[in-house]
């Protein structure tokens, strides 16, 4: 209601720069692996560091639903389109740059003892 007002009174200046709902998918789809890195430790399981990624995905497609709403949060279609977007860039991007150019590896091993799974790996278990 404040931008509708500032905007008829010509003292609203146009954005800089305005982040659409595809570009902040692909933006949070690259950060969200580098930010699972971060926060669990380097032996942490696969499965934990996959439900992780999920998660974030999904919060970040609600987000980016959310921000597109001005502001409103509604879990809709689009929501879980964007949060499986999300998802999928950031498996692509683990796979296709992070893994290639080890950045996922530098950032497990500066944060290995940081987060969340085992320090250690699990000896015990028969695979």
């Amino acid at each position: 209601m404040l931008s509708q007002l500032l905007a008829q009174e010509g003292q609203m200046q146009e954005p800089f720069f305005e982040l659409d709902a595809t570009v902040a998918m692909f933006i949070s789809g690259v950060i969200i692996p580098i930010l699972v890195g971060l926060v669990t430790k380097l032996h942490a399981s696969s499965a934990l560091k996959a439900i992780l990624h999920a998660f974030l995905s999904a919060v970040a497609g609600l987000i980016i639903t959310a921000t597109a709403l001005d502001g409103v949060a509604v879990f809709s279609r689009e929501s879980l389109v964007l949060a499986f977007m999300t998802w999928i860039t950031g498996v692509a991007a683990y796979f296709g740059f992070l893994v290639p150019t080890q950045i996922s590896t530098k950032v497990n091993l500066a944060t290995k003892d940081v987060g969340i799974g085992p320090s250690a790996p699990d000896t015990t278990r028969i695979e």
